[in-house]
C-alpha cells in the first residue's frame, strides 16, 4: 500500500554527525499532524559521519552517500530528484525545531495557491531573532547612493529600535510577503520546481536560494514568511570554514547571482562597490584588507574569464 507522503524534508551532512542526529530527532519530536519522510544527502564525509549516523536512525530515513562534495545546491538536488512529497522542505543539519514548525508551514501552503516557497522565524541559540528572510532581492547601488543609503539606515537604527533586524525577520504576528526565504528553511510546491528546475549547478554555496527563488517568482508565485513556524538556527554550523575561505566563496557565488539576475553592469558595480566595503571594513588591518582584495579581484578575473560558459 502506497502511503501519501505532505512533505519531503531533505538534509545535508558534511562531517557534522552529532549535529544532523539532533536535527533530525527534532523533527521527529515537534512534527505532527503531516506524513513526512527524510532525505539526508551527505556530501562525501569521510570521517565516520555516514557509520554513526545510520547506526542511529536505522531505515527511520533515506540516507544516500554523495561521492563529492556538491554543496548546498547540488545536494539538495538528488534529494529533490527522489523526494515523494508534495513540498519539499530543505532543513539545515545546524537548526533545532522549535514547535511544529513544519506542520504550520504546510498549512499555510495548502491555504494560499499561489505561494511557492515559505518560511518561518530563525532563532539563534540564545533565542534572539535571527537572520530569516530578505524583503528584496540584493542589488548594487551607484557608489554615492551605496554610502548615502548606509548613513540613513545607520542615523533611522538609532532612532527606531531594531529597524535593520526588521529586515530579516518578522516581528509581527501575520505572515510576510518576501524576497526570498533563506536556504536554511525552505518549504517549496514540488510541482514548481518540476517546471522551474532546481538549484542551479554553478553556485556551490551561498546565494543559490535567491537565484531559484527569483525563477519562482518569474512562475508567478510568491515567498512568505510565517512567523508562527519558530526555528533554532546555529548559524554558520553547516559552513564551519576559514573566513578567507568563506569569503571567496562569498564573493563567487554574488558575481555569478548578479550575472544571471542583471547582467555585466552589476557584476562591476558590484566589484567597485566591494572593494570599497573592504577598504572601509579594514582601514585598520591592512593585511586583512590587502588578503580579501586579493581574493576579490582573483574572483572577478575568474568570472570573467568563465562567464560564457554559465
Amino acid at each position: 500500500m502506497n502511503i501519501k507522503i505532505d512533505i519531503s524534508i531533505i538534509m545535508i551532512n558534511y562531517k557534522k554527525a552529532d549535529m544532523t542526529i539532533s536535527a533530525i530527532e527534532s523533527v521527529f519530536e515537534k512534527t505532527e499532524g503531516v506524513c513526512f519522510e527524510i532525505i539526508l544527502i551527505d556530501n562525501n564525509s569521510s570521517d565516520g559521519s555516514i557509520e554513526k549516523i545510520k547506526n542511529h536512525f536505522n531505515d527511520k530515513i533515506i540516507l544516500i552517500e554523495a561521492k563529492e562534495n556538491l554543496g548546498f545546491g547540488g545536494a539538495n538536488n538528488i534529494g529533490i530528484k527522489i523526494a515523494k512529497g508534495k513540498y519539499i522542505f530543505l532543513l539545515n543539519n545546524d537548526t533545532l525545531l522549535i514547535n511544529n514548525a513544519i506542520k504550520i508551514l504546510f498549512d499555510f501552503m495548502e491555504t494560499n495557491d499561489k505561494v511557492g516557497v515559505a518560511g518561518g522565524n530563525l532563532y539563534n541559540l540564545d533565542g534572539k531573532p535571527a537572520f530569516s528572510f530578505e524583503k528584496k532581492f540584493p542589488k548594487e547601488k551607484a557608489l554615492f547612493h551605496l554610502v548615502f543609503s548606509g548613513l540613513c539606515d545607520i542615523l533611522i537604527n538609532i532612532l527606531l529600535k531594531n529597524y535593520t533586524l526588521r529586515k530579516i525577520h518578522n516581528f509581527s504576528q501575520m505572515p510576510k510577503k518576501v524576497g526570498y526565504i533563506i536556504g536554511a528553511d525552505m518549504m517549496i510546491r514540488k510541482n514548481i520546481l518540476d517546471e522551474t528546475g532546481c538549484f542551479d549547478k554553478d553556485f556551490f554555496m551561498f546565494a543559490e536560494e535567491a537565484e531559484l527563488t527569483s525563477r519562482i517568482m518569474k512562475s508567478g508565485f510568491a515567498s512568505y514568511n510565517i512567523p508562527h513556524a519558530k526555528i533554532t538556527h546555529f548559524e554558520g554550523g553547516t559552513a564551519e570554514m576559514f573566513s578567507l575561505m568563506r569569503q571567496r566563496m562569498g564573493i563567487k557565488s554574488s558575481l555569478i547571482f548578479f550575472y544571471k539576475m542583471y547582467g555585466i553592469n552589476q557584476v562591476k558595480r558590484f566589484y567597485r562597490n566591494h572593494k570599497f566595503r573592504l577598504k572601509y571594513k579594514y582601514r585598520k588591518n591592512k593585511t586583512l584588507y590587502e588578503q580579501y582584495l586579493k581574493i576579490l579581484e582573483s574572483e572577478y578575473e575568474n568570472f570573467l574569464n568563465n562567464k560564457n560558459k554559465m
